[in-house]
């Protein structure tokens, strides 16, 4: 008499909701009394799992006399995508990964930003409010992105002055707003550039708004004067002239021909007075801003330098005489 190789197996999974699931899934094999394959449509089937909610399902594949029975287990779909709103200036950078927070597979685990899937872009020239989907799998987030007007300015005047008069820059001053079209004060502003007024000759005063928080140099670029600022800028222009004689007082009244003999102020009318104003589209760089500051950590780099170097020597020096004795 010959063995009965009726079988059946069975395997057990784990399943998320929402997941699709089917009988075979959990089929492994099965053989008649002879040891011939028998196909799941040969097999009795009983149970079934719903996979829209959470729970332990067990399903029993049944072959003749022999049963197996398979356990599956429907756990929390923990996929996710998180991602936040935010407000920028028009002319600032954007990304999408600025606004992106975090993702999660099915099983909880983190998932990198490079793979979930964006759609929508910021026109950062234009303000407005844009909205920029991330998804990740079957979960998505929508993160609005508002551009604001940039209402950063400066504006200054020109003016001509006499030879010895006092010059400030406050007197070339004469507004400048931030992004938000809050007022700023003179000293709020970078000053580059100064007025001799002992000689003749026309000077220029640049009036900056550093624009960039972003800007704070590391200590390399302060120690070798790399340092640069994006900024909003606006010119004065003073001209610096001699100062008009006066006419000699006399008894007699002096005639229209007489008066004119005399050296006179230039008026420069087309440039005492003309304002400048600058606005967050006129943005440019500013190479090496804050020299006071630029300079010390050079000099100091220089130092540094000139240090490393005698501690070298001396050290290299000491090792050579050590040596030879």
């Amino acid at each position: 008499m010959l063995a009965d190789q009726t079988s059946v197996k069975a395997k057990d999974s784990t399943l998320y909701v929402g997941d699709d699931w089917e009988a075979a899934d959990n089929f492994v094999s099965a053989t008649d009394k002879t040891g011939a394959t028998v196909e799941l449509s040969g097999v009795m089937v009983t149970g079934t799992v719903d996979t829209n909610q959470e729970g332990t399902y067990d399903v029993t594949y049944t072959n003749g006399k022999v049963s197996s029975t398979a356990t599956i287990t429907v756990v929390a779909h923990q996929e996710t995508v998180v991602a936040k709103d935010s407000t920028i200036y028009e002319g600032e950078k954007w990304q999408a990964v600025d606004n992106f927070v975090s993702a999660t597979d099915k099983s909880g685990q983190a998932v990198d930003y490079d793979q979930v899937l964006i759609s929508g872009t910021v026109n950062t020239d234009v303000p407005g409010k844009y909205q920029v989907i991330y998804r990740n799998g079957k979960a998505e987030a929508t993160a609005t992105i508002t551009v604001l007007a940039d209402q950063t300015s400066v504006t200054v005047k020109d003016s001509v002055i006499d030879v010895g008069d006092n010059w400030t820059a406050a007197d070339n001053f004469v507004s400048a707003t931030d992004c938000d079209g809050k007022s700023l004060t003179l000293e709020q502003l970078l000053v580059d550039g100064s007025v001799d007024t002992k000689k003749t000759g026309t000077y220029q005063v640049i009036y900056s708004i550093v624009t960039d928080e972003a800007a704070t140099p590391n200590f390399f670029a302060r120690l070798f004067g790399t340092r640069s600022q994006e900024a909003v800028t606006a010119t004065a222009t003073i001209k610096v002239v001699e100062k008009a004689e006066e006419p000699e007082e006399d008894d007699q009244q002096p005639t229209k021909d007489d008066s004119d003999k005399g050296q006179q102020k230039p008026t420069d009318e087309g440039q005492t007075g003309k304002q400048t104003k600058a606005t967050a589209k006129d943005k440019r760089v500013l190479p090496k801003t804050g020299t006071a500051i630029t300079q010390g950590y050079s000099i100091a780099g220089v130092s540094l330098v000139a240090l490393a170097g005698i501690v070298f020597f001396r050290k290299k020096h000491t090792n050579k005489s050590r040596k030879t004795k």
